[in-house]
């Protein structure tokens, strides 16, 4: 699995675990989520996305790590769309990437990130009227 120790239980790609299909994850969706795809993370839907994948605080994250999250209630309804940010401290965040679709949750990173580095990131939520701050997120990579 990739890091089931901050909760990505996802088989890592090329692995025999992903090639054989068990589990409730592919290694990659396609569809409209494009290559990282969507991640069921159980919980209460709040006001704003919650729930990060990894855990704010982790200390031990891979450095090739996707970014998840669990959608606001709002969102759904409203089909927003999730814009990631991340950076070296709140004000260095920057976008990754375009906006993810509705339904989908997982941003995978550019490039893998630097070890022994700590890195704060959000997921704002874009709706045709409003967008939802989201709540700042923080782990080390190892």
């Amino acid at each position: 699995m990739r890091d089931p120790t901050n909760l990505d239980f996802r088989p890592r790609a090329g692995t025999h675990l992903a090639q054989s299909g068990a589990g409730p994850y592919s290694d990659s969706s396609g569809g409209h989520c494009g290559i990282a795809g969507s991640y069921w993370i159980p919980g209460r839907r709040g006001w704003r996305a919650s729930s990060p994948v990894p855990p704010t605080g982790s200390t031990n994250v891979a450095a090739d790590l996707d970014l998840m999250f669990l959608p606001s209630h709002g969102a759904v309804t409203t089909s927003a769309l999730h814009v990631v940010y991340l950076g070296a401290s709140e004000k260095a965040m920057e976008q990754l990437g375009p906006a993810l679709q509705p339904g989908c949750n997982v941003q995978t990173l550019p490039h893998k990130l630097q070890a022994n580095n700590t890195y704060v990131w959000r997921v704002d939520e874009v709706g045709r009227h409003s967008t939802v701050r989201g709540e700042i997120w923080n782990f080390k990579v190892s």
